[in-house]
């Protein structure tokens, strides 16, 4: 068996194409993890929508959905969690 393994402008594009079946993406942002990180514990990849219902339904298309062979986990972040994520910053897993 082979494992693929979504590089964050490939995983931004592909999670930009499948989020927009649901809502107007406004932005998507993936940060690339930091070389300390273990590569099983998956990536993180956040969606903004132009509004809550779009949110809403998004997550719940997306959580527990199977991506690239993972199962997705969907939450929602606080603004701060946002805006450290757009600037880069590797946010721990969400509760």
């Amino acid at each position: 068996s082979s494992t693929h393994v979504c590089t964050p402008p490939q995983l931004k594009e592909d999670v930009q194409e499948e989020a927009s079946k649901y809502g107007t993406v406004l932005t998507v942002v993936v940060p690339a993890p930091p070389h300390n990180v273990d590569a099983l514990e998956g990536g993180r990849c956040y969606i903004q929508f132009s509004s809550l219902p779009e949110c809403r339904q998004a997550k719940e298309v997306f959580n527990g959905r199977t991506f690239d062979d993972n199962v997705t986990r969907a939450v929602f972040v606080t603004d701060e969690e946002w805006q450290q994520a757009q600037a880069g910053i590797w946010l721990p897993r969400a509760k």
